[in-house]
């Protein structure tokens, strides 16, 4: 038998305290909504974010390293900003990256939606009612050869 633990997490405890921190910073918690890295919201970012695993890691080790001997997510709110910053500027492409997927789990989630006025469900297929679709409009291309060399 292995001695070996298994984690679901491809991310150290240090690294998801480094990401939860910048998602707060995109998205704090305010009066009605939740923070970006509210426990439900933040697990959804983190197993989207392992998809970029590399690229994750390696912005998070910048800000390591500008954070010196503190954790990214003790310093001052000012100094995480400045941090955050030179990131910008050295891996845009984890920015975009990292905000995309913030964004998308933040919308998804119940909550944020009730609180923007809408129906927490899917957009499709609760309802909607499409206009009924005329078949006929495929003749033509159904008439047509074929646009590909038979096997």
């Amino acid at each position: 038998m292995s001695e070996l633990i298994s984690t679901d997490s491809v991310f150290s405890a240090e690294s998801r305290q480094t990401l939860c921190c910048l998602m707060d910073m995109m998205i704090p918690v305010s009066e009605h909504m939740p923070s970006a890295a509210d426990p439900a919201i933040a697990a959804l970012v983190l197993n989207a974010l392992a998809a970029r695993q590399e690229l994750v890691l390696e912005a998070v080790a910048v800000l390591s390293e500008g954070a010196g001997d503190a954790r990214f997510h003790e310093l001052s709110q000012l100094q995480r900003e400045a941090l955050v910053a030179d990131l910008r500027a050295k891996t845009p492409q984890f920015i975009s990256f990292f905000q995309s997927q913030v964004a998308t789990q933040y919308y998804q989630d119940d909550r944020v939606m009730v609180a923007l006025g809408l129906e927490p469900r899917p957009p499709h297929p609760g309802g909607y009612k499409a206009p009924e679709t005329d078949w006929t409009l495929l003749e033509p291309v159904r008439a047509r050869p074929p646009l590909y060399r038979p096997v």
